[in-house]
């Protein structure tokens, strides 16, 4: 688990070596008596999937610095949160006239259907129309022209975004014509929510302090069992950089248990379970700690801070993690009290057999008009600054996107539906929560 960042951090955190932690010493500090915690390179992340260096050197050209001093200003709240639609009988924007483009990052789609899908956008032309096109080439209309942007079943790919884009999957027909939009997505910040219904006793005036420790006289660093680790050069293929944000309205610390998941153990208070190895009975509603989870950042109920990258008392922190990676996030009040636990997974498409969408003509927000800046897996630097440098003008010179009125979408008349029959993916009320991999960053 690494976090990467090209932005400059403020003096007084740039010359100190005790904000940052090395994960050799993170290794070191853990109880001799429990296993290492386990992890693995998922197949989008290996080595011959991409051109690493190109793809690290394409990272440092997308303006986080511009990126972060925008948020700092307005604020992350107007980024909006990760959302995925399946299977839309209703096709209904996923965009906000007031939403924020945030961060770059990388979404993982994985195509689980039957039959052959698409990846598009709409794109704003100069008469206030929409036109959809391939989701990595804008040059490219309709999009299924563009072979790059089609995914055979089983297949997947990796899309440069931005936090607060939409993308709409659809169907390749028999006669390879486009089909029903089978998935909407929008990139955005994961919310960290109180999944299990714990009832927390906090108050938003309530101090957050930030742990510290005396190192000399009148010198005081943060507590190094709750500081970040190292920033990492050259990353694997396809880091995810992933913006976590606190909606549970208390605050939380976020720790990473590697490839281990929490599975029914952490339930509301009251409920009689069994844990552990000798299947304890316990009832109330506390997780002790796995061997397995290592702190990686604190979310505070601060949406501006000095700097909401960094600071203990921000809402909202990145973090470049990998699938396969699973975050616990604990009661900061109460450690023993698991309020959410996340997986990292692609973003993956179904079947929806049956399905007939229908176009809802309610406005549109410009955010989703302007999702240029997508490259290609093979991330050809080439190809990435053009499209890139359209979107980094329009997010720079902007907070926020002006909506457009009575703005329909007038391509989406889609054709007749597939006569397969739609198949529901209803996720296991477990104790990991499995998200898309856009967010789910630097």
């Amino acid at each position: 688990m690494k976090f990467a960042t090209s932005v400059a951090l403020p003096m007084c955190l740039a010359a100190s070596n005790s904000f940052f932690v090395k994960e050799k010493d993170v290794v070191a500090g853990m109880d001799e008596n429990c296993p290492t915690v386990k992890h693995y390179t998922a197949e989008f992340h290996q080595n011959h999937v991409c051109d690493r260096a190109a793809q690290n050197a394409a990272k440092k050209t997308l303006g986080r610095g511009a990126t972060q001093a925008k948020l700092h200003n307005a604020g992350t709240d107007g980024v909006p949160s990760e959302h995925t639609t399946f299977c839309p009988q209703t096709v209904n924007p996923l965009t906000n006239p007031e939403a924020t483009i945030g961060f770059d990052t990388v979404w993982l789609v994985e195509n689980t259907a039957t039959t052959p899908v698409v990846i598009s956008y709409m794109i704003e032309q100069t008469d206030g129309t929409f036109k959809e096109v391939s989701a990595l080439d804008a040059k490219i209309s309709p999009p299924h022209h563009d072979p790059k942007a089609i995914l055979q079943p089983n297949e997947w790919k990796s899309i440069q975004t931005y936090e607060g884009h939409v993308f709409h999957v659809r169907e390749i027909m028999p006669d390879g014509s486009m089909g029903q939009v089978l998935m909407q997505h929008r990139v955005g910040l994961v919310p960290v929510t109180n999944k299990y219904g714990h009832e927390l006793d906090c108050d938003p005036s309530e101090a957050d302090p930030e742990p510290l420790v005396e190192v000399a006289p009148g010198q005081l660093n943060r507590d190094p069992n709750f500081a970040r680790e190292a920033p990492q050069e050259m990353r694997p293929c396809n880091t995810l950089d992933v913006g976590f944000r606190n909606e549970v309205g208390c605050p939380i610390n976020a720790y990473y248990t590697g490839m281990y998941q929490l599975k029914g153990v952490a339930k509301p208070r009251g409920e009689k379970r069994f844990m552990g190895a000798n299947a304890t009975e316990v009832s109330d509603g506390h997780t002790p700690k796995s061997c397995h989870e290592v702190f990686k950042f604190h979310l505070g109920l601060k949406e501006k801070t000095n700097n909401f990258m960094f600071d203990w008392n921000s809402k909202t922190k990145y973090e470049g993690t990998y699938v396969g990676h699973n975050f616990v996030f604990r009661y900061a009040k109460d450690e023993r009290i698991v309020v959410d636990s996340i997986a990292m997974h692609p973003t993956q498409v179904i079947d929806c057999p049956g399905l007939k969408n229908q176009v809802n003509a309610a406005s549109v927000a410009s955010g989703e008009a302007i999702m240029a800046g997508v490259v290609q897996q093979d991330y050809d630097v080439s190809l990435v600054l053009p499209h890139q440098q359209h979107l980094l003008d329009m997010q720079h010179s902007n907070a926020t996107q002006p909506s457009l009125n009575n703005t329909s979408f007038a391509l989406l008349e889609l054709p007749s539906p597939s006569q397969r029959r739609r198949a529901l993916a209803s996720a296991a009320d477990g104790a990991a929560r499995t998200l898309g991999t856009s967010a789910h960053s630097l």
